[in-house]
């Protein structure tokens, strides 16, 4: 923006010079003929001489002119492209918030399970917590390689977002898909992967309702749940959809860990009739 307010300034001093000479050159007395000139009428050199001196001087203005409209179009582009770049990173911030908590906008059934947990860690792949938590360091660097390619995959998402001036739905439909792509790719992994970035990956029993499903299955505040009819489970959202999603009438598996062990429970199919936390503890080998 500093360049094109020089070349502004430089430019409006070319016209103030320019129309300071055409006011000199309107405003004097033209010079007389020299006298006795043969063939020559009174006043016919000094009207030349003008005529020539104006014609230059609207060759300028039609220059500064053209000038003038040159920079008023860069500085339009500089201004949409300011905008454009504001409004993209609005979109982006709102898509990063809708993927943290990406069932927000779910119906909430009758009787579900509530989540009062805590917000997302801060950004980042903490390694050396795997590496604790009991996963080989291997195993632990790779996940981590994995999370750059998928940090760079997201900027290029976020670049193509902008440069095509996409809509806020389709920008957060593809980063839903690009985020789903990763969690089928890492399959079990993706637990290690949540805890590593500081992510909740764990619902935990906080309440049981008196006569609920998750009661007479004998479920106890402080079970941790892990999977629900085999499919692992890491947000209160996935488990509200895997219980609407089973055969009404039909039992199913779930598993919890409780005092470090993995215990599997049978309930019937539908809500468990549990209020849950979501809340980040360390992975659990596949």
């Amino acid at each position: 923006m500093g360049d094109a307010t020089r070349r502004w300034f430089a430019i409006a001093g070319g016209v103030l010079l320019v129309l300071a000479a055409a006011a000199a050159l309107l405003t004097r007395e033209p010079p007389s003929p020299a006298a006795g000139s043969p063939g020559s009428a009174p006043g016919e050199a000094g009207s030349s001489v003008t005529r020539q001196e104006m014609e230059r001087l609207r060759a300028d203005l039609e220059f500064e002119r053209l000038a003038r409209r040159a920079l008023a179009e860069e500085v339009a582009l500089l201004r949409r492209a300011l905008e454009a770049d504001r409004a993209a990173g609005s979109e982006w911030a709102a898509a990063a918030s809708a993927r943290e908590s990406p069932a927000e906008s779910e119906p909430t059934p009758a009787i579900a399970e509530a989540s009062t947990g805590e917000k997302p860690g801060a950004s980042g792949f903490d390694a050396p917590a795997l590496v604790t938590a009991g996963l080989a360091e291997l195993d632990a660097q790779r996940l981590r390689e994995r999370w750059e390619a998928h940090q760079l995959e997201k900027l290029e998402l976020s670049n193509l977002a902008l440069r095509e001036d996409w809509p806020r739905k389709r920008l957060r439909r593809e980063s839903f898909a690009l985020e789903g792509a990763l969690r089928a790719e890492l399959g079990d992994e993706w637990d290690a992967y949540l805890y590593a970035t500081g992510k909740e990956n764990r619902l935990r029993v906080n309440e049981v309702l008196a006569d609920s499903a998750a009661s007479a299955a004998g479920f106890e505040k402080g079970d941790l749940i892990l999977s629900y009819d085999r499919e692992r489970i890491y947000d209160p959202g996935e488990l509200r959809r895997n219980s609407a999603a089973c055969s009404t009438g039909s039992y199913v598996a779930v598993e919890v860990i409780r005092d470090g062990n993995v215990d599997t429970l049978r309930v019937p199919c539908g809500p468990l009739g549990a209020l849950v936390d979501h809340v980040k503890r360390p992975p659990v080998a596949p």
